[in-house]
């Protein structure tokens, strides 16, 4: 469930739901950059662009249970996006996907649920963006 619900919510800007998705001293590595807690991890969300609408279609997710408050998963994620202001019921015109990425994801068990304590992106596929 984080896996999807960490793209739905990066969709939609709603960074706040994103952060709860983690634990505070949680580690996010995009690409070669490395963001500790959740403060660097909001910058990192902060710094998208406002006029770029994307979708994440995530897919191929296995989790693995390792005990009773750890576990870890992997999925890979395509990512649709269209850069410029559009009104939010007007449909953006489709193109081909920016990009393939793939997440390895190190989850535990918290008083309040299942957070994400470590995420790795990795690009497998890259579009340049204009």
């Amino acid at each position: 469930r984080l896996m999807v619900d960490f793209a739905n919510e990066v969709d939609l800007f709603n960074y706040d739901a994103v952060l709860a998705m983690f634990i505070p001293d949680c580690i996010f590595m995009h690409g070669e950059k490395v963001f500790e807690g959740r403060g660097q991890i909001l910058e990192l969300l902060q710094a998208r662009r406002r006029n770029r609408r994307t979708r994440h279609v995530v897919s191929n997710m296995v989790v693995r249970v390792v005990d009773e408050t750890h576990a870890t998963g992997k999925s890979y994620c395509l990512v649709f996006g269209y850069l410029g202001e559009l009104p939010d019921d007007e449909p953006a015109p489709l193109s081909a996907p920016d990009s393939l990425v793939e997440f390895e994801d190190d989850f535990t068990a918290t008083d309040e649920g299942w957070k994400i304590a470590r995420r790795r992106l990795r690009f497998v596929f890259d579009k340049e963006e204009p």
